[in-house]
């Protein structure tokens, strides 16, 4: 009985376990309920967690980032030149440049050059047609032959009137005698026909110097100077860079133009506030954008007086600058006469010293010119200096403590 009522207790212990099992199959869903609890609790603090992270690690970094990606510009100090200079634009020129004019009207019967072409001193460049002057000049010369005639028959005529005068003068003084007496009463023709004498001797005189004088026919001399100046020449030797007349059309004025292609200049013009500052034989720098190289020159001529480009509402007249020239000393092949170039005369300049930006340089508080100097810990510190001169963009300096190579802070 003992072990029925054993087996009855296993059984009974075995349906209680059963039915714990049982309640506690009934109860399981409400367990895994408080497991997605806990699971949602942990997954909460995991990122309030990350977000504290975040929040210090993050911030800090944050803060960091931006004075460390900070841009400060800044310039490696070196020795060098500083120049001030006028700049200004104009167009290269000959510097040796002569036109070939005429004043006539005649026709154009050759053109004997082409643009491009190289002459000399007293080559032909045009010839003008002078057929209609040479028959001008022939019925000239025939007029004038026919005077040159009549001065000779004057002559002529002149020594037969001296001689029939000498004939009368010597007949009329032999009948003041007769049979060798003087008879004064006759005397009077022989007075007359010798102040006849006199005058027809007078008139031969000035048909003789006449004649001797030959014709002068100041017509004829123009008009032979102008079958002379017909044929139109250089004056100077260079390059035909222009013909301005046509074969057929009358000409006027310049009918070419020569140049020295290797003597080049350029004309620009200054304005009034810096015409002052510039002086004869200055050093120029010339550049152009049509060639990748720099020309080196000098100041030729600075025109003392300024052109006027019109009037003001007053009356007054306003100025447009002063004329300049500036030869081109090292012109080569590549700049051509009209092409437009840049010009830089410079008006100081000085050499082997420091340049640093000019707002690389301010002031302490004691008024002392500074510029800030990357030290080895990689912070700009103030080093004092001395200013020099400057320009639009730079400025020179000096001081004790200044070596090639520092590092500046371009602005102070």
């Amino acid at each position: 009985m003992e072990e029925n009522r054993k087996e009855q207790m296993d059984d009974s212990s075995f349906v209680d376990e059963s039915e714990e099992i049982e309640d506690t199959e009934e109860v399981k869903p409400k367990k895994k309920h408080r497991f997605g609890k806990k699971f949602w609790i942990i997954l909460l603090v995991i990122a309030v967690v990350l977000g504290s992270l975040y929040f210090f690690f993050g911030r800090k970094n944050d803060t960091k980032t931006p004075a460390a990606e900070a841009y400060v510009r800044t310039v490696t100090l070196s020795k060098g030149s500083l120049q001030n200079t006028v700049t200004a634009s104009g167009a290269i020129s000959s510097q040796n440049t002569s036109n070939v004019t005429t004043t006539l009207k005649y026709t154009v019967k050759s053109i004997d050059v082409s643009v491009g072409d190289t002459v000399a001193a007293g080559d032909t460049i045009v010839t003008l047609d002078t057929e209609e002057l040479e028959k001008q000049i022939a019925r000239k010369q025939e007029s004038d032959a026919d005077s040159l005639e009549e001065l000779q028959k004057n002559v002529q005529d002149a020594q037969w009137a001296k001689d029939d005068a000498w004939n009368d003068y010597y007949e009329a003084c032999e009948l003041q005698y007769t049979n060798g007496t003087y008879d004064s009463s006759k005397s009077d023709k022989c007075t007359q026909a010798y102040r006849s004498f006199n005058t027809v001797n007078a008139r031969l005189i000035e048909a003789q110097q006449k004649l001797s004088n030959g014709v002068t026919d100041y017509d004829l001399d123009d008009l032979k100077t102008d079958l002379a100046n017909c044929t139109l020449k250089a004056e100077t030797s260079g390059t035909v860079t222009a013909i301005n007349a046509t074969v057929g059309s009358a000409a006027s004025g310049t009918v070419a133009v020569i140049s020295d292609i290797n003597s080049l200049q350029v004309e620009i013009s200054v304005d009034e506030y810096d015409i002052q500052s510039i002086e004869k034989d200055m050093t120029a720098i010339i550049t152009s954008d049509a060639v990748d190289k720099t020309y080196s020159g000098k100041v030729k001529t600075v025109s003392p007086v300024a052109t006027t480009s019109g009037s003001t509402q007053g009356g007054s007249s306003t100025s447009s600058g002063f004329a300049v020239t500036v030869t081109i000393d090292d012109a080569d092949d590549s700049l051509l006469i009209g092409m437009n170039v840049k010009v830089q005369i410079v008006t100081s300049s000085e050499e082997d010293v420091y340049t640093v930006p000019i707002d690389a340089v301010g002031k302490d508080d004691n008024g002392n010119s500074i510029i800030y100097v990357k030290n080895s810990s990689g912070e700009f510190e103030a080093v004092k200096v001395t200013v020099g001169g400057s320009n639009d963009y730079y400025t020179s300096i000096s001081g004790d403590t200044l070596q090639e190579g520092m590092v500046v802070r371009a602005s102070a």
